[in-house]
């Protein structure tokens, strides 16, 4: 017999990303850190229209370390977050631990139970192109807005709340009685 458990995102709780301080005067461009090779073809395609379209300041770059990331991170003024599986990914904690405000392309559903990270104002959920020039327009010319978004650290949840959130579906499934 064998028992099948749901696979869940679960928030990382015990691992440390390189941080970095923000900078006070960031350079004004939307950054992508990430790959873009042939088994990325969405990321690949995001990021080449948005070069093509030249509407906004846009760099990308690839990095060798979770060190050099968060320095890149740090210095700009806005990361792009493209997740791979439409599923939240380490980058989203990432680009908070460098301190740096992030427009991620995706739906805020991905966030399953993590409520207290859809009430963050340093995360800015788009669904096109045309959105990501529009946050990242309004951002880079109005300087306040830009200079009020304060971005926490990564959220830390304890390890025996992990457990209960991952095994809370397949306690469902069985039975299991508290």
């Amino acid at each position: 017999n064998m028992v099948t458990i749901p696979v869940r995102f679960l928030p990382p709780t015990f691992f440390k990303y390189a941080s970095a301080k923000r900078s006070t005067h960031p350079i004004k461009s939307l950054l992508h850190v990430g790959s873009i090779g042939p088994h990325h073809p969405h990321r690949c395609s995001i990021v080449n229209e948005l070069i093509s379209r030249s509407c906004i300041p846009f760099l990308h770059q690839t990095t060798a370390s979770p060190e050099d990331a968060a320095l890149l991170y740090a210095k700009h003024a806005i990361v792009l977050n493209i997740p791979l599986n439409h599923d939240l990914n380490h980058r989203v904690y990432e680009i908070m631990a460098a301190g740096a405000p992030q427009i991620i392309f995706g739906s805020p559903e991905i966030l399953g139970d993590q409520e207290c990270l859809a009430l963050r104002s340093d995360l800015f959920w788009v669904s096109s192109i045309d959105e990501i020039e529009k946050v990242t327009n309004h951002l880079l010319h109005d300087q306040s807005a830009l200079e009020n978004i304060l971005v926490p650290p990564p959220p830390v949840w304890e390890l025996d709340q992990l457990i209960k959130a991952a095994l809370a579906p397949y306690k469902q499934s069985v039975g299991f009685k508290k």
